[in-house]
């Protein structure tokens, strides 16, 4: 069964409990840490016949005269065994048939516990409102003073439990517009039969959702957790002296409460948080430590405490929302556990690029950033305020880039903020570079782009110049061909989507210099007409044609060709290859950009085998 602390910070959420039957509602029996497995299928889906599954731990908790309930959507077993494919890359997904615990997941559930990732959590607090039900009144984006143009989002949840003492839990969400409110969504679960630390029932979500639920008793397992770990202990005892603030008759009746040491022990989600443990007597500190969870504070036995006395702890880690607990010292809480909220906003992505003494590093956030940017001598820093770093593959990713501009990028998660460190390379700071910070849609229409762009301030006008020079030096010869072969090879190593989006024509960094390679495209071309892989063709010469050309880039057979020759007029030969990628494949990860540039040049060296004298081909 779970263990649950006492929690001083929630999501906001408006919880109303339905009224109960006429005994009162008694929610000890379903106090716990709960595993849950979904099957359900959906009346909406194109194929209304398939099963869908889905799972997640709830954690319900008495606190004082409080209910908490707390729900993680997103559960991690030791073996995924039949819950995912293609599990720990981008592609991952949730196998579509009815999973159910294999006999070693089932020993997890039951056993050590699971292991839940705090993105996928939501909490609610219910206070007592009367013998049969609990209830709050906060919600999230509910707004007092409504304007016309405001829309609030608000939550609720419910409990109630009939005559036989079966429960239904219940979640509903609705839109707030000035003149009334939408319903958004509901979700239902209703217990139909109990058991030995389980229950399950019927789930409804929505109206077009319907299936079954089961839910077993589990707990919460720390990423650090092992066998044999020793525990670290700290010592919040004053060092001054406590003069019994109880009467010393109380230690002698109850020895074990009042005489004995006390201790609490602190759990944060995720584990390993750097924490701040203070001792507070009517608002005054009286002690101060440091350590990072899991960990045991040594308390004051409680003769010596009163109820002004609070323990209170300060739990941070890079990519969640700082967490604030207290606790009375004299209270009989052992455990106090603290779950994270991530930050609302998060890094995504990043693509880079470079050419012709212009570099520009894109990131991808999940909301529209708060910046700050700093400029050091050897290096910029851009601050992006409450943003939670992204993954490490990101970070790994970005910390092997480089660039004519950049000697290193990196990511530094200062508190709540993320700090982008950019490192220029010497050439880059004789230059004097000029630091622009542009806004660009993201690369889904659910991110924010910024762009941070590096160039000189006086050599706009002659980059252009030497653009436009490069262009007019690539003839046919060069694009097509046996470079035809190196087009197509390259063009079928990239993933089609993001090749489009690269050659996008709405980039306010590259581009012109993509509407104008284009353009030269047409005019080295066979009458001007280019040549698209599904066989139709189009006229630059016509205005509109250009501009269809331009959204239907990745289909255009020499463009890569075209830019490859271009990138090789600008850059010198050592940046020739991150020049290309920078146009084509800007967000491309790891080795997948060179060994797709290989394939093409092998294709490539192949054609001109054939072509020479001689030849075996």
């Amino acid at each position: 069964m779970g263990r649950g602390g006492r929690w001083s910070r929630f999501v906001g959420v408006v919880c109303i409990l339905a009224a109960g039957p006429a005994a009162a509602f008694d929610p000890a029996p379903w106090l716990g840490t709960w595993h849950l497995v979904v099957h359900y299928q959906d009346a909406a889906d194109p194929n209304p016949e398939a099963w869908h599954w889905e799972d997640r731990i709830w954690v319900l908790a008495r606190e004082g005269e409080r209910l908490s309930w707390t729900e993680y959507a997103i559960v991690r077993f030791e073996d995924e065994t039949g819950r995912f494919a293609d599990l720990g890359t981008s592609h991952a997904r949730r196998l579509g048939r009815r999973w159910e615990p294999s006999a070693f997941q089932l020993g997890e559930i039951v056993g050590p516990g699971l292991r839940v990732d705090p993105r996928g959590m939501r909490s609610k607090q219910l206070e007592l409102a009367s013998e049969e039900r609990y209830g709050s009144v906060t919600g999230r984006g509910a707004a007092a003073n409504q304007s016309a143009d405001h829309v609030g989002y608000v939550e609720s949840g419910s409990i109630e439990v009939d005559e036989d003492g079966l429960a239904r839990f219940e979640m509903r969400s609705r839109f707030q517009f000035a003149a009334g409110s939408e319903e958004a969504g509901w979700l239902r679960y209703g217990v139909e039969e109990t058991g030995d630390e389980s229950f399950a029932g019927r789930y409804e979500r929505d109206g077009t959702r319907v299936g079954r639920f089961w839910a077993r008793a589990t707990r919460i397992r720390a990423p650090e957790e092992g066998a044999g770990a020793e525990e670290l202990q700290v010592d919040l005892v004053p060092k001054r002296r406590l003069k019994n603030q109880a009467p010393v008759f109380l230690a002698l009746l109850r020895p074990g409460r009042y005489g004995s040491e006390r201790s609490i022990r602190v759990e944060t989600v995720p584990a390993g948080a750097e924490l701040e443990l203070f001792y507070l007597r009517n608002g005054a500190q009286l002690a101060y430590k440091k350590g990072s969870a899991p960990l045991r504070v040594r308390l004051p036995r409680r003769l010596k405490v009163s109820e002004l006395d609070y323990f209170v702890a300060r739990a941070r880690a890079p990519g969640y929302e700082t967490q604030e607990t207290s606790v009375p010292v004299i209270s009989d809480v052992t455990l106090l556990q603290i779950p994270l909220q991530p930050l609302g906003n998060e890094l995504l992505a990043a693509a880079h690029s470079h050419l012709a003494g212009r570099t520009a590093l894109a990131l991808d956030t999940s909301e529209l950033p708060n910046l700050r940017s700093y400029r050091g001598a050897d290096g910029i820093n851009v601050i992006f305020l409450r943003t939670a770093p992204g993954s490490e593959e990101l970070a790994a990713a970005l910390g092997a880039l480089r660039s004519p501009h950049l000697a290193r990028v990196g990511l530094l998660a200062a508190g709540e903020d993320l700090v982008v460190q950019l490192e220029l390379t010497p050439e880059a700071v004789e230059q004097g570079l000029d630091l622009r910070v542009l806004s660009a849609p993201g690369a889904s229409h659910f991110s924010h782009r910024t762009v941070v762009v590096l160039a000189s301030p006086t050599a706009a006008v002659a980059r252009v110049a030497r653009t436009r020079q490069a262009l007019a030096r690539i003839g046919g010869e060069r694009v097509f061909g046996c470079g035809s072969s190196f087009d197509g090879a390259l063009r079928a190593a990239l993933e089609r989507d993001a090749l489009s989006r690269a050659l996008a024509p709405g980039s306010r960094t590259m581009g012109p210099t993509l509407r104008a390679a284009m353009r030269r495209l047409g005019e080295i071309s066979d009458e001007g007409t280019l040549q698209l892989e599904d066989g139709s063709t189009l006229d630059l010469r016509r205005p509109l044609e250009l501009e269809l050309a331009m959204s239907r880039a990745a289909e255009v057979r020499g463009y890569l060709s075209l830019l490859r020759a271009l990138c090789e007029e600008l850059e010198d030969e050592q940046w020739r290859a991150t020049a290309l990628q920078g146009l084509v494949a800007p967000a491309e990860q790891g080795q997948a950009f060179p060994a797709a540039l290989s394939a093409a040049q092998d294709a490539e060296a192949r054609c001109r085998l054939a072509a020479s004298p001689g030849s075996v081909y």
